[in-house]
């Protein structure tokens, strides 16, 4: 599978040569091709990943843009939404990470995560992830209005004895398991 990134290339930041110091760089685009998956199940990707050569001494190297392309070629072999569009649809909630955690019930050190590329979302979180995307903005009303919702049963709960979902055992249960021991078995 090939991937192309949609966003453009600046070739005007300041950088300096690790090998000899040189500031002066050429970037182009290179064909890269990494495997991704377990052993036995990988499959080959292929991105379109810029290259910073310095000009004086020929030094190459990729940087985090590269591996933020890698990423996302990763995500379009899943079907699962980048990086980029997850921070993204936070945003147009204008939620933080946190907010955005308890409307939906993720984790926050998931979404950071997720938000970061440190890790992929699972099937259910993306399509439940997509499903906000889709149908925004009435989907976040619905799921505040939810929220709220259960934040004041919580609370009417709170205040009053909460019930107890226990079974009662009898007096014979009581008194056998006082005498319950383990038997060794030899074969």
């Amino acid at each position: 599978m090939e991937y192309t990134p949609s966003n453009q290339l600046n070739s005007t930041d300041s950088r300096e040569c690790i090998e000899c110091g040189h500031n002066e760089f050429t970037v182009t685009t290179e064909t890269q091709t990494f495997l991704y998956g377990d052993t036995g199940k990988e499959v080959e990707l292929t991105a379109h990943v810029p290259v910073w050569s310095c000009t004086n001494c020929g030094f190459s190297y990729t940087d985090e843009a590269g591996e933020i392309i890698r990423h996302e070629a990763v995500c379009a072999h899943l079907g699962v939404l980048t990086p980029a569009q997850i921070k993204e649809l936070r945003k147009r909630t204008k939620l933080s990470q946190a907010d955005f955690a308890k409307l939906t019930g993720f984790g926050e050190a998931s979404i950071k995560r997720w938000e970061t590329g440190a890790l992929v979302q699972n099937t259910s979180a993306d399509r439940f992830m997509r499903l906000l995307l889709h149908f925004y903005p009435h989907s976040i009303q619905a799921l505040q209005a939810a929220s709220q919702n259960l934040t004041a049963r919580d609370t009417s709960l709170s205040q009053t004895k909460r019930p107890r979902f226990r079974t009662s055992l009898s007096q014979e249960s009581l008194s056998a398991s006082h005498h319950f021991q383990l038997r060794q078995v030899i074969n």
